[in-house]
């Protein structure tokens, strides 16, 4: 299959000021996708970038069938972003992921899959038993740094009652075309986009699906600020909280008729895992 106009299944870009590291992101991306036994759209948003972000952008994908990009007039935050692609797309699978690609795009297809059997919503879940992580060695203290703060902000959501995951924040997700409705109850749009994406698609019944990933942690620079950021987030929890003790994710939205998600058997995902990438996984 390949990228096209009639699209299936769609995945959803967020880009904000990254002119000079767009380009070989976006070149992966499409020769995977041209290589995927699904038909795919390519929606790349830029949220408000200001400079020449958005023209790169368009220069590449001019001419590539089933690809276009979305021009935000303000910066709205990665949710605000990716937001306007998912309910912009077409595909009855969307996806959105982050432009640096910190996971394996064969793990796009391992959602759909998750999709295509019953579940409402796919996330990566890094701390899935049969996930995997290459950490190098000038890394570890960093790794384990990052895996203590993502499981107290996790123990912290299961202990309000807003989610039962381990892993709300890794930037993989999916979503049926059927709780598109859902998105206009968002109320955060920035780092904690994902936590009420969550929170209100379990609120309303929705079957999630936790996928295990393997991928690697490299050096590259983050623009997250841990106490601006942190703090962000933080405050974003107390909304959600309150949100939903208040009845606000509620909707009159109802799972379709189709077959209710069942994960592959454990010997299964340890096959595939066998076959990939090996790493340490942090404990």
């Amino acid at each position: 299959m390949a990228l096209s106009a009639y699209p299936t299944t769609s995945l959803v870009i967020p880009v904000y000021r990254c002119p000079d590291t767009i380009l070989p992101a976006l070149q992966r991306l499409v020769e995977h996708l041209r290589q995927s036994p699904y038909i795919w759209e390519l929606i790349v948003v830029d949220d408000g970038s200001g400079d020449n972000t958005p023209n790169v952008v368009k220069s590449f994908l001019e001419g590539v069938a089933g690809a276009r990009v979305i021009q935000l007039s303000r910066n709205l935050g990665k949710g605000g972003a990716v937001l306007r692609g998912l309910k912009e797309a077409r595909g009855r699978f969307r996806l959105f992921t982050d432009c640096d690609l910190a996971y394996p795009l064969e793990h796009l297809e391992n959602l759909v899959e998750a999709l295509k059997n019953g579940a409402d919503v796919a996330i990566v879940d890094r701390r899935h038993p049969l996930s995997t992580c290459e950490v190098p060695t000038n890394l570890l203290t960093r790794a384990h740094f990052r895996e203590a703060i993502g499981r107290g902000l996790n123990r912290l959501l299961k202990e309000l009652g807003l989610t039962a995951f381990d892993d709300t924040q890794a930037g993989l997700k999916g979503i049926r075309d059927s709780v598109v409705p859902l998105l206009d109850l968002m109320t955060v749009f920035r780092f904690a986009f994902d936590i009420e994406l969550l929170v209100i698609m379990m609120q309303n019944g929705c079957r999630v699906a936790s996928v295990p990933v393997r991928y690697q942690m490299t050096d590259a620079p983050s623009t997250v600020r841990a106490f601006k950021d942190g703090k962000d987030v933080l405050e974003s929890v107390a909304q959600i909280w309150g949100n939903a003790r208040r009845g606000r994710y509620r909707h009159p939205w109802r799972a379709p008729a189709d077959p209710v998600y069942t994960p592959p058997t454990s010997a299964a995902w340890e096959q595939a895992a066998n076959s990939s990438l090996k790493g340490r996984r942090l404990a």
